[in-house]
């Protein structure tokens, strides 16, 4: 949907998307934070008029725990404090995107 609606936007452009196997060398963090590893299941990065929108995509089928959700939401920011995110994609910030069927 989201490709859709870039695709029809006079002043968007769809610049970036990397799937899970794409990112493994980039930010794949086992277990960074009690045992929640970052193992992003995409990555997409757009221009909407004159801003530049970076976001991980993370689908939940339900199967996780919050607690677990919310430790892997601390990893993230883990990894942007670290620096290695701004090394490894050449941006300053990002959006973290959940996909649930719940």
């Amino acid at each position: 949907l989201l490709y859709a609606r870039l695709r029809s936007a006079a002043d968007a452009e769809w610049q970036a998307w990397l799937n899970e196997r794409d990112l493994i060398p980039q930010c794949h963090i086992p277990g960074a934070v009690d045992g929640a590893e970052l193992k992003p299941d995409g990555f997409v990065r757009y221009r909407l008029g004159r801003y530049v929108f970076n976001a991980f995509l993370e689908l939940d089928t339900g199967s996780e725990p919050a607690g677990r959700l919310q430790r892997k939401l601390d990893t993230y920011w883990d990894f942007k404090d670290s620096g290695r995110y701004t090394a490894a994609f050449r941006q300053q910030g990002f959006r973290v995107v959940i996909v649930t069927l719940s």
